[in-house]
Order: structure tokens, then C-alpha cells, then sequence
């Protein structure tokens, strides 16, 4: 079981460029790459996504390529002459119509947008690859160990959750004699009078009790919530992207715990229902970073 959440950087040296690759991700609902690198490498962008998808099912990826030279790379610095004649007579009508100094040095000039750029010179995408590729699967290597130490983080914090929702299960159980029975007494204690001059036979008030404890009964929610605990226990286990399943079986989970709650007219019982509710709650939420 992986988490969504996770970090990972490879780096490499090659071609007189030193490389360096890091990949983050969060939580989301389908695999979305995005890869951020210098246009140079444009041409890499599709390998590079290949490999991202060999090793991620679910979650928004995004990957950033940084290339640093080592020492001269054979670029040229390019100087726009005609660009810069437009800027200086642009800032020289600025002075006039608003009364403003029009001074103006050559490196104020040379920083407006566009005046002065390097040009490198043309390169080989297979050239670059292996080195590209060497800094990518060491980055992608320790981002999927990254995902994996925090998946079993992440399953043992669920596991410890299942425990507590079985406990609050065992208690619910537990107490439904006790609350039938205590109905049962105060029923009788409403009735007394009427019970001992023969008005209400004991034939009535056992069909009301049994009516009633048909109405609070939650033996079929509880069963189908354990049996929601024990699947989401052995899905915790099993391999491959397990995160959509987790999900539909914690709103199953939730769905019962509703239903429990709302049946339920005796105040230890409703204070379970509210705990189950509660760990569910928080169970989603650490689902949504599970692949």
C-alpha cells in the first residue's frame, strides 16, 4: 500500500551540465503528471512522463528538471539593438510629457525584457537522455520508497482505527440487552397500577416491548459494519492500488453508523454511535492520500 504523498531527488552529471530531478506529489483522484523543466529539454518531457506512469496510479505528480552548466556550454549572449532604441525613446517621451528626469544608464536598459539574452546552441535530446535519465530513476527511487514508508504509516494508523470502531461495535452489542430490559422496567413502572387491577394484560406489554426492541434492534447494521472492517483490514493488506475500495468501504461504514444512530433512543448506545462516526470520519480523511 503506497501513500499519494510523497518526495523524491536523483541527481547527475554528464555533457559539461550537472542535472538535478525532484518529484512531489499529493493526493488526487487520478494520475495527474505535470513535469516543469528548461525549454531546452522540451523533447524529454514524454519519456519522461513514461516512466513517472511505470511507477504511479493516482495522485497529482509533478516533477522539476534543473540543469546547471558546468562550464562553458558554447551559449551566446545576443544584444537587441533595435529592442533597446524603443525602450530609450519610450522612456524619453515618458521624461518630456510628465517633466521627469530621462536619465538612464546601459545596464537599466539592458535589464527591460528581451534587450540582452543568451542563446545556447542547439542540443541532442538522445544525447542528454541517459544523464536525464540517470538523475530520474534515482529520484524515482527514493519517491516511491517515500510512498511506501508513508503508506505503512498510514495503514498501521488505519489498523489502530478498525480496532477502536470494533471495540465501539462490541460495546453497541453489549448493550442492547441491558437497554431492552431497562425499557422493559420502566415500562412495567408506568404500569403498575393498571397491571395489578387486571386493566393491561402482561400478553400487551410483551407485545409492546417485543414491538420496541424490534425498532431499536441494529443487529443487521452491525453485522454488515463488521463486515466492512474485516474486508477494509484484508484490502490494507492486499497489493496494487487499493485507495478507491478503502474509500467506498468507509462510506458503507459511515452509512451504517448513521443508521445505528438514528434507531437508537438510549444515550450509551447514541454516545458509541457518535465515536463510530467520529473514527470513520477520520479514517476518510487518511484514505484520500492512499493510492
Amino acid at each position: 500500500m503506497h501513500s499519494m504523498t510523497a518526495y523524491g531527488r536523483g541527481e547527475s552529471s554528464g555533457l559539461s551540465r550537472h542535472f538535478q530531478i525532484d518529484i512531489k506529489s499529493v493526493n488526487h483522484r487520478y494520475l495527474d503528471i505535470g513535469v516543469h523543466m528548461p525549454g531546452q529539454l522540451a523533447g524529454l518531457e514524454n519519456p519522461i512522463r513514461r516512466e513517472i506512469k511505470q511507477h504511479a496510479g493516482r495522485g497529482k505528480v509533478d516533477v522539476y528538471v534543473s540543469w546547471q552548466a558546468e562550464e562553458s556550454t558554447g551559449g551566446s549572449l545576443r544584444y537587441d539593438e533595435k529592442l533597446a532604441g524603443q525602450y530609450l525613446e519610450a522612456l524619453r517621451r515618458i521624461a518630456a510629457t510628465y517633466d521627469l528626469s530621462d536619465q538612464v544608464n546601459a545596464y537599466q536598459l539592458s535589464r527591460y525584457p528581451y534587450v540582452m539574452t543568451t542563446e545556447e546552441p542547439p542540443i541532442d535530446y538522445e544525447e542528454y537522455w541517459p544523464y536525464v535519465e540517470e538523475a530520474l530513476k534515482k529520484a524515482l527511487e527514493a519517491f516511491i520508497e517515500a510512498r511506501a514508508q508513508e503508506g505503512a504509516f498510514l495503514k498501521q494508523d488505519l489498523l489502530a482505527k478498525l480496532e477502536e470502531l470494533s471495540l465501539h461495535v462490541a460495546e453497541i452489542k453489549d448493550r442492547y440487552p441491558v437497554v431492552i430490559k431497562e425499557y422493559e422496567e420502566k415500562l412495567r413502572g408506568k404500569l403498575g397500577t393498571l397491571i395489578e387491577e387486571g386493566t393491561v394484560d402482561e400478553g400487551r406489554i410483551a407485545a409492546e416491548i417485543i414491538l420496541t426492541a424490534d425498532k431499536l434492534c441494529t443487529d443487521e447494521e452491525l453485522v454488515r459494519l463488521e463486515s466492512h472492517i474485516k474486508h477494509m483490514r484484508e484490502t490494507l493488506d492486499a497489493a496494487g492500488e487499493v485507495g478507491k475500495k478503502l474509500d467506498f468501504l468507509a462510506q458503507e461504514m459511515n452509512r451504517e453508523s448513521n443508521t445505528i444512530l438514528s434507531k437508537t433512543n438510549d444515550t450509551l448506545t447514541a454516545d458509541h454511535a457518535i465515536a463510530l462516526k467520529t473514527i470513520i470520519e477520520k479514517i476518510r480523511e487518511q484514505i484520500q492520500n492512499i493510492e
